[in-house]
């Protein structure tokens, strides 16, 4: 048996928190306490004494310091709030908001609280009060951005909803045919000129293709074979049939 345990008993080593007395050969509590905190001997423990850790005076979110001296002396560190125990609201609030009894930045524009610009516009807050605002407006004009300023392409126009809408006939129902680009002439909704492929008139419907020699452009204007070489070759065991100008059969 080399020490006595706090209850007499006989051990080995002193237990965590305690150490050995040489002289009496005891195992004496040797806890150290923090800031704002007192020994308990009976049971080596450490206890809140101080106000900040027994009953926190710092009041809305504040932060309690202890301070040396007794256990009734300290300071409270305070966000939004001032005041020995953080209970009077400091709080700023930005342009167009104002504090209320909760402490909290509420809007009170008319930006924030009923925005007047229409038409996907901007309102901007104008010093002054809380009802001096500027709309910045898109493709819309007016105070609030009420009346539609939309500008249209050629063959477009606004309509009711502010919305550029097709008029002109090459948008609208294109009458070039048969692969032709309808292209938009200044003047009217009506007024065009079709650029045509392999084909001529006003709505390219006129085949004007031409092909080479041994085709003819069939109903479809596709050039198909007419000459025998092609069509039926007539030259056997591998000879090469040339087409002679002159006919289909030359």
């Amino acid at each position: 048996c080399y020490y006595f345990d706090i209850d007499g008993s006989c051990i080995e080593e002193c237990p965590d928190d305690y150490s050995a007395d040489v002289d009496t050969f005891q195992c004496v509590c040797s806890l150290r306490c923090s800031l704002g905190e007192s020994l308990f001997t009976d049971n080596c423990t450490c206890i809140p004494t101080h106000i900040c850790l027994v009953d926190d005076p710092c009041q809305n979110g504040g932060t309690c310091n202890v301070n040396p001296g007794s256990d009734t002396n300290y300071t409270c560190t305070c966000i939004n709030y001032s005041g020995v125990n953080c209970t009077e609201c400091s709080k700023s609030c930005e342009d167009g908001y104002k504090v209320n009894d909760s402490c909290v930045c509420i809007p009170t524009h008319i930006c924030l609280v009923d925005d007047p610009c229409q038409n996907g516009g901007t309102c901007n807050l104008n010093p002054g009060s809380d009802t001096n605002y500027t709309c910045t407006c898109i493709n819309y004009s007016g105070v609030n951005c009420t009346e539609c300023s939309k500008s249209c392409e050629d063959g477009y126009k606004v309509n009711d909803s502010c919305v550029c809408i097709p008029t002109h006939i090459c948008l609208v129902d294109d009458p070039c045919q048969n692969g032709g680009t309808c292209n938009l002439n200044p003047g009217s909704d009506t007024n065009y000129t079709c650029t045509c492929i392999n084909y001529s008139g006003v709505n390219c419907t006129e085949c004007s293709k031409s092909c080479e020699d041994g085709y003819k452009v069939n109903d479809s204007c596709v050039c198909i074979p007419t000459h025998i070489c092609l069509v039926d070759d007539p030259c056997q065991n591998g000879g090469t049939c040339n087409l002679n100008p002159g006919s289909d059969t030359n």
